[in-house]
C-alpha cells in the first residue's frame, strides 16, 4: 500500500459541536498523571497502533504510521467527548483515567520542548486546524482549549476540498497534497494535525559509497536496492534476538533506531505483544554500544495512506463512531454528532543526507581489526523518536525498500 506521509491529518467528520466560556484561571483537575506518564503512554500507544495495523495488513506490505500525529488528533478530539466515549478514547490512548485537561497541559509542555530542540538542520513542525460547515456551531470551551493548548487554527467559511487539501499541502511542504477526495454528505467538521520532520544525519553517508546490493525479502527472494555504506562509530546492539543501530540527527535532539530481528520480522512481531515490543524498544536504547561499526542501510522513500477507523474501533474506541457517540462537547449541528472516519497519510524519505517525513491525521467529522557490521539487507523495523522524551514520531516496517 502506498504511504502518503509528510503531514498527518486527523479528519474527523462530526455532525455537531455548547457555549461556555472556559475559565483558565481555575485549577486543573486533581490527579497525579505526569508528563513522564504521558510520554510513556505515547510510546505504548505507538506500538499498539502499529501492531493493530500490521496484524490486518499483508505480510509483504510496507507500513508507516506517525503515532505523534494520530495521538495529537485524538487528544484534540477527546476535549469534545463525554462520559463513556471519553473513557474509551482515553483507554485506547493508554492514558489510564487521566483528565483531558491534564493531557492538554502535558502535551503543551512536550510540544514546547520539541520546538525548543529544533535547529536549522533538524526540526519537527506541527500544525493543527479545524474546518467546519455553517451547519455546525462550535462549542466555545472546546475551541478555547484547542487554541490555547494545541495552537489550533479555526478556519471559518473554508469548509471545502480546496481549502482543506491546500492547508495539508502547505503544512507538509507539499509532501501530502491531498487528504480528502470528497466531503461526505453528513460531515460537518474536520480536525487535522499535520507534521513535517526534516533532519540531517549527525554523520552523513557519502553519496559515492552508495551502490546496488541485494536486499533479501525472504529466504527465496531478493532484489537490487541502493545501499548506503558507512564505517564509523555508532550506537548499536548485536544480540541473539536482534541487531540494532541508532543514528543521531544533527545536534542529537532526534534519532532513528533501525531494528533487524535475527528471525523473520513478521514472526518476531507476532511473538511479542505491543507491551513487550514497547518494553524491548525502551530497554534497548540504554544497552547500545558506541563503537566502530560497518553499516549498510538502504535508501528508501515511502508514501502510505490508510483509513484507520476500523483500527481505532478494534483498539477500544468504537463508541465514538456510532449512534451512541457522546461528542456534544464539540458543539451542535442540529443532530447527533459522531466521528465519520479517521484518515492517516504519511511520507518518509531516507537518504545519504538524512530524513524527511510528513504526516496528516484527518478526523472526519488523521579497530585495526575488522569491526562488527550490521547490514540491513533483510526486512526491518524502525522508530524515529524525540530523544529526551522517547516519544515515537514514526514507526514502520520495511519489507521492500523499492516499493
Amino acid at each position: 500500500m502506498i504511504i502518503k506521509s509528510i503531514a498527518i491529518c486527523l479528519v474527523m467528520a462530526i455532525s455537531a459541536c455548547n457555549q461556555n466560556e472556559p475559565d483558565f484561571t481555575q485549577p486543573f483537575p486533581v490527579g497525579d498523571f505526569s508528563q513522564v506518564e504521558l510520554e510513556s503512554a505515547m510510546l505504548d500507544f505507538g506500538f499498539k497502533a502499529f501492531y493493530q495495523i500490521n496484524q490486518t495488513s499483508e505480510e509483504t506490505e510496507n507500513i508507516l504510521i506517525s503515532p505523534l500525529s494520530i495521538e495529537t488528533a485524538l487528544y484534540m478530539t477527546n476535549n469534545g467527548a463525554l462520559n463513556e466515549t471519553q473513557r474509551e478514547i482515553t483507554k485506547t490512548l493508554e492514558l489510564e483515567d487521566s483528565h483531558p485537561d491534564l493531557v492538554n497541559l502535558h502535551y503543551q509542555s512536550l510540544s514546547s520542548q520539541i520546538r525548543e530542540d529544533a535547529t536549522d538542520e533538524t526540526f519537527l513542525n506541527q500544525s493543527q486546524a479545524v474546518f467546519w460547515s455553517d451547519l455546525m456551531h462550535v462549542d466555545s470551551e472546546f475551541r478555547s482549549k484547542l487554541e490555547n493548548f494545541y495552537d489550533a487554527d479555526f478556519r471559518v467559511d473554508q469548509f471545502d476540498l480546496e481549502s482543506i487539501n491546500g492547508w495539508a499541502e502547505e503544512k507538509t511542504e507539499g509532501r501530502i497534497p491531498k487528504v480528502l477526495e470528497e466531503i461526505q454528505e453528513d460531515e460537518v467538521m474536520f480536525l487535522l494535525n499535520a507534521l513535517y520532520f526534516l533532519g540531517d544525519w549527525n554523520v552523513p553517508f557519502a553519496p559515492e559509497g552508495t551502490i546496488k546490493k541485494d536486499f533479501h525479502i525472504n529466504d527465496n527472494e531478493s532484489l537490487q536496492v541502493d545501499m548506503m555504506h558507512h564505517d564509523h562509530p555508532f550506537h548499536y546492539y548485536k544480540g541473539d534476538d536482534l541487531n540494532a543501530v541508532d543514528l543521531a540527527f544533527s545536534e542529537g535532539k532526534f534519532a532513528m533506531t533501525f531494528i533487524q530481528p535475527t528471525t523473520d520480522v513478521n514472526d518476531f512481531i507476532g511473538q511479542n505483544s505491543f507491551e513487550e515490543m514497547s518494553s524491548i524498544y525502551e530497554s534497548l536504547i540504554p544497552r547500545l554500544t558506541n563503537a566502530r561499526l560497518k553499516l549498510s542501510l538502504p535508501k528508501f522513500e515511502l508514501e502510505y495512506k490508510r483509513n484507520i477507523t476500523e483500527d481505532l474501533k478494534a483498539l477500544g474506541m468504537p463508541k465514538a463512531f456510532g449512534e451512541n457517540a457522546e461528542l456534544s462537547g464539540l458543539g451542535t449541528a442540529g443532530g447527533h454528532i459522531y466521528l465519520s472516519r479517521v484518515l492517516h497519510d504519511t511520507y518518509l524519505k531516507i537518504d545519504e543526507k538524512g530524513a524527511e517525513g510528513a504526516a496528516v491525521t484527518t478526523v472526519g467529522v488523521a579497530a585495526e581489526s575488522l569491526p562488527p557490521s550490521i547490514s540491513l539487507d533483510r526486512p526491518f523495523l524502525f522508530v524515529l523518536r524525540h530523544v529526551d522524551s522517547g516519544v515515537p514520531i514514526f514507526i514502520g516496517k520495511i519489507m521492500d525498500p523499492t516499493n
